[in-house]
């Protein structure tokens, strides 16, 4: 399952970026003319929200290669990018929203667990 995630990411990156769309991307967000802290609350602010229903891998080979080239442009350095792209990802992952789901699904794990035990005689 994991795979498909990634040949589908990596297969909707290539198109993207084969058809223009990356340099396209980069062009606009060039044209806002932001300040490097500017540019990096806005792109982490994207990669938190997209964090919510999107897996880490989809994010890490769609989007990420999307923001790399303009780095270069804001002089942010990528191992500090980098690293509050995965503080992000795992703050998104642990939002209240998923915080209920896995809340949920231990409850109902829980709940299968006792009905599946055999009562004493």
């Amino acid at each position: 399952m994991v795979c498909w995630l990634f040949v589908g990411s990596a297969l909707f990156s290539a198109v993207f970026a084969i058809l223009g769309g990356q340099a396209l991307l980069e062009r606009w967000v060039l044209s806002f003319d932001m300040s490097p802290v500017s540019f990096m609350l806005l792109s982490q602010a994207i990669i938190f929200v997209l964090g919510w229903p999107l897996e880490w891998t989809e994010i890490i080979i769609i989007f990420v290669p999307i923001f790399l080239p303009m780095l270069k442009h804001f002089n942010i350095d990528p191992i500090l990018w980098g690293t509050l792209v995965f503080v992000n990802l795992q703050a998104a992952f642990l939002s209240p929203r998923w915080r209920c789901r896995r809340s949920i699904s231990r409850a109902s794990h829980r709940s299968m667990s006792r009905s599946t035990r055999s009562s004493p005689a």
